[in-house]
């Protein structure tokens, strides 16, 4: 009896000795756990309220799990662990009087000097833990929570903090994407081509909108050589000199085996007679706009007319060269005095233009739009908007286009693209008139310029501001529009684009802790909402190169346009034999 009592005392002593160092330190970590989950995420509830099942999600669930297994976990280790130590201690120590109990109380005192402090930091963190969470993690999970939901709306509104650099830039080769009976533009948000059908192409103006370096030249560039491998005369206009645009037109010229013709209004060396082509009305009708002797219904208009009067009379015997009409306004007339001094402003001008030898060719000589046209030849035409004269001279040179391209269609084989650069500066009533006609003498149009306010103050301000405004965006049916400069130009882009129907949120209610921290509810309001397909942070915020097309039959949609690549080593011109021989002899010399 005595040996299996001493077994069974060995057996328990063996396992309170083995609990005593699992105890130190593990009781301390386990019972500091519980206490930091308890106050983490407080004591009750222990169940999900019958009332309230279907507000109880996942994590509450969890919570109330969590909030059980902490608190079993201290009865189990406090009510039951250290009772049980003590009583096998005594057991195990029983021979000596108060031993066992004096042991257990030193063990215990020891342990709790060394590891106590775990149970008022666990506290403590459990309680700073909640208010941090309360306080802070809550707001910022209920943000995460809301960009995760799958959602009802299909629509976010726009904000330009989030629409910057949203569209970046892309490189790409154009010539590679080129496809018969179409005209590349560029590529859409999926990589994919668009294209414009070369009879639209044809049949319909464009208008190309944007700031300086923002791709104007880019696409017209692109659109340009495509015109002429398709076949036709292309004319362009380019008061600011372009860099890269006439080599790509003079590159595409000789692939397609066309004539390309260079003239630069400022340089002596290409030379055009501004008043000497076409019939002898739109020849009048060039001198009167030039000079501005149109009548625009204020007090000078009696003048104009007189001046008008004088130059009918003098054209018939001095023809139309700059030369002849300023010396038939130094003849005198029926009352003895000179008629310059009845013909101010036409004299005056007049002598302006002869000061530019690129706008008086010698008799017969110089650049023939007309036989050029009918030639099916391609022209880029340089001009300058530093100076007045060049850019009067230039203004003309698009009016005999047009002039010479309506007279001549019948002799005309090739479609004719006529594009003018920096509108502002280049817009007259004559092609504000053609815009409505010209389609029908198989010429399209390609206008470009820098906002809306060009359409609005145009340098002209004789102009009527409002009928060229309507003109050029009723008979522009297609547009291609880059980053918007100016809201207003961004809000007419955007009310261009049309409106869509679409659902989002119209509000959201949030609630806030007893800690300070601020949470959404599940409630959220929706509504249907029309905004416009293209908005206008879209259009203040569009990268370089990067537009927005506008065409028949097609909602508006973002393209994505590359330059093509230039041999800019190429000869443009060159110039007469007779000045290259007198160069050569002033070297010589």
């Amino acid at each position: 009896m005595n040996e299996l009592q001493d077994a069974l005392n060995g057996t328990v002593s063996q396992a309170v000795i083995a609990a005593m160092r699992w105890s130190t330190p593990w009781w301390w970590v386990c019972t500091a756990v519980a206490l930091t989950t308890l106050a983490l995420i407080n004591v009750l509830p222990w169940r999900v309220p019958p009332a309230k099942e279907a507000e109880y999600g996942i994590w509450e669930v969890l919570k109330i799990a969590l909030r059980r297994a902490a608190v079993y976990a201290l009865v189990a280790l406090v009510l039951i662990f250290w009772p049980g130590m003590y009583f096998a201690t005594v057991a195990a120590l029983g021979n000596a009087p108060g031993q066992g109990h004096v042991w257990f109380v030193d063990y215990v005192s020891r342990q709790a000097w060394r590891w106590g402090w775990l149970l008022p930091a666990g506290l403590l963190l459990g309680w700073t833990g909640r208010i941090a969470s309360a306080r802070y993690l809550t707001p910022k999970m209920s943000r995460l929570v809301q960009r995760l939901v799958v959602r009802q709306e299909d629509h976010k509104q726009s904000d330009i903090r989030n629409e910057v650099g949203r569209l970046k830039a892309r490189d790409f080769d154009p010539r590679r994407h080129r496809r018969d009976g179409q005209v590349f533009i560029g590529l859409d948000a999926g990589g994919k081509p668009m294209f414009l059908a070369a009879e639209t192409f044809r049949a319909t103006h464009m208008q190309i909108v944007g700031p300086t370096r923002f791709g104007k030249g880019v696409v017209l560039g692109v659109m340009l050589e495509q015109a002429i491998e398709q076949g036709h005369s292309v004319v362009y206009i380019d008061p600011k000199a372009d860099a890269f645009i006439p080599y790509i037109m003079a590159e595409a010229c000789e692939r397609a085996g066309q004539r390309f013709i260079y003239i630069d209004l400022g340089n002596e060396d290409t030379r055009w007679a501004p008043f000497e082509g076409g019939a002898p009305r739109d020849r009048r009708s060039r001198i009167c706009a030039c000079f501005g002797l149109n009548n625009t219904g204020d007090g000078s208009d009696f003048y104009k007319s007189r001046e008008r009067a004088i130059l009918d009379t003098i054209m018939p015997r001095s023809g139309t060269s700059i030369a002849g009409l300023r010396a038939a306004l130094e003849q005198r007339g029926e009352d003895g005095k000179p008629l310059k001094e009845s013909a101010s402003r036409l004299y005056d001008n007049l002598v302006e233009f002869g000061m530019l030898p690129s706008l008086n060719p010698k008799k017969g000589g110089g650049n023939k739009i007309g036989e050029a046209l009918k030639a099916g030849a391609t022209i880029y035409v340089r001009g300058s908007l530093d100076d007045p004269t060049i850019r009067r001279a230039t203004q003309a040179f698009v009016t005999e286009v047009i002039q010479e391209a309506r007279r001549l269609a019948p002799e005309r084989t090739r479609q004719l693209t006529l594009a003018i650069d920096e509108l502002k500066f280049m817009i007259s009533q004559e092609v504000s008139d053609a815009l409505a006609t010209i389609a029908g003498f198989k010429v399209n149009m390609v206008l470009l310029h820098q906002s809306i306010h060009d359409l609005r103050s145009p340098e002209d301000r004789s102009l009527n501001v409002q009928a060229i405004e309507s003109g050029v965006l009723v008979n522009c049916q297609v547009k291609l529009l880059y980053r918007a400069s100016d809201p207003e130009t961004a809000e007419w882009a955007s009310l261009l684009s049309g409106t869509k129907i679409v659902r989002v949120t119209k509000s959201a209610s949030v609630e806030y802790n007893r800690f300070g921290g601020e949470a959404y509810t599940p409630k959220r309001m929706l509504s249907d909402l029309e905004v416009p397909v293209i908005s206008p942070n879209e259009m203040l915020s569009l990268s370089p190169r990067v537009g927005v097309l506008y065409a028949p039959e097609r909602l508006a949609e973002v393209v994505y346009t590359c330059f093509v690549k230039a041999d800019t080593a190429r000869v443009l011109y060159r110039k007469p034999v007779a000045k290259l021989a007198s160069e050569e002899s002033a070297t010589d010399v």
